[in-house]
């Protein structure tokens, strides 16, 4: 079958990095609103499985991958504090 592409907006990064954890063991996933899912109706909060290449950096318009769907990234949460 053919893997999704699916669009997701106001997306943040997420990561299980401490300073106990191995480099090697880094897992970087994807939460934000996705559009064009095929379970999820548009604009429903998901959390995307671990990326596949996670090294690198992360743009708008970028394309990453998780084991069973490609994810294009819209605009990125804008973090307040």
């Amino acid at each position: 079958m053919k893997k999704p592409e699916v669009l997701i907006e106001n997306w943040t990064i997420c990561t299980n990095v401490t300073p106990y954890r191995a480099p090697e063991l880094l897992s970087i996933w994807l939460t934000g609103e996705a559009i064009g899912h095929p379970y999820f109706i548009d604009g429903h909060m998901i959390t995307t499985s671990k990326l596949i290449d996670s090294n690198k950096s992360f743009s708008v318009g970028d394309r990453v991958e998780t084991a069973n769907s490609f994810y294009r990234l819209g605009s990125r949460l804008e973090e307040t504090l």
